[in-house]
């Protein structure tokens, strides 16, 4: 990475992980996580990034919610109504008209510099700035086959091909893929995965 981009050297700092079963969401952050899935799935992630944004005195921290997400199951449409791009840069982020929202509540550290532009678009950005083979090392599946690929059942590997972007997976997963779609049984076994 530090070879083919040597500008990012001095941007990407250490990586941290924190395991979810040492954090305990902030009380408000669940309540207002509830709330929203009175109306919609949201994944269960939102309201431990938002405690450890609190913790840590982070805002304007950026979720790659995007358009067509299927990864959020409509978080961009939960949240269209709800944001702003206050500089006309194309980052949104929470109105402050919205401020006694639940959403408001879950969302309110986070800005979404790709709330307006979907995978497809993504992509040719990345090739036009010459960025593509970077993004092409990005993961997503959750339980990959032999260590190394993706494994075309999981939620994000489903998503990756339903975005436009299949060719990110192996033959084999997609294979899995299409049987899982047609196939009871993988349909059974993908659901016990996630």
């Amino acid at each position: 990475l530090f070879t083919q981009y040597p500008e990012v050297r001095g941007r990407l700092l250490q990586l941290q992980t924190i395991s979810t079963f040492c954090l305990q969401p902030l009380e408000k952050y669940q309540r207002a996580f509830e709330q929203i899935l009175t109306k919609q799935y949201l994944g269960t992630q939102h309201p431990w990034i938002a405690t450890r944004c609190e913790a840590l005195s982070l805002s304007g921290v950026e979720l790659a919610i995007h358009r067509d997400d299927n990864a959020q199951s409509g978080a961009h449409q939960l949240l269209r109504r709800f944001v702003t791009d206050p500089d006309g840069n194309g980052i949104y982020q929470l109105n402050p008209d919205y401020q006694y929202t639940d959403e408001y509540t879950l969302f309110q550290r986070f800005r979404f510099p790709l709330f307006n532009l979907n995978k497809i678009q993504m992509q040719s950005i990345a090739e036009a700035a010459g960025f593509n083979a970077l993004m092409q090392l990005t993961w997503f599946c959750h339980t990959p086959m032999r260590g190394s690929q993706a494994c075309g059942l999981c939620n994000p590997c489903r998503y990756t091909i339903e975005e436009g972007m299949g060719h990110r997976i192996s033959r084999l997963g997609l294979l899995r893929y299409t049987l899982r779609k047609y196939n009871p049984l993988y349909r059974l076994r993908a659901r016990l995965m996630n």
